[in-house]
């Protein structure tokens, strides 16, 4: 099945979140900057720190126009996780 959603940050937290786990304040490792639909879910289910090793360019979810990861303006989710790249 061809399942666009089936990114590796959404299947992680989605995978820890069935088995129940409190995956709030946890550290998040991606090769990649997280896109837009994984940084909604990374915010939604509030991780602490987001690292990763290259950005992923106007798709990615650190810098604007879309910058769900970073923005301090949604308030529902709280402050936005730390960003580490390496």
């Amino acid at each position: 099945m061809k399942d666009i959603t089936r990114h590796a940050e959404v299947v992680a937290l989605l995978d820890a979140v069935q088995k129940g786990e409190d995956v709030s304040g946890s550290v998040l490792y991606s090769n990649v900057e997280p896109c837009i639909l994984c940084s909604y879910a990374i915010r939604h289910y509030k991780i602490k720190e987001v690292v990763f090793a290259k950005h992923s360019g106007e798709l990615g979810g650190t810098r604007p126009p879309f910058n769900i990861l970073t923005t301090s303006d949604l308030h529902t989710w709280g402050q936005p996780p730390m960003i580490t790249v390496l």
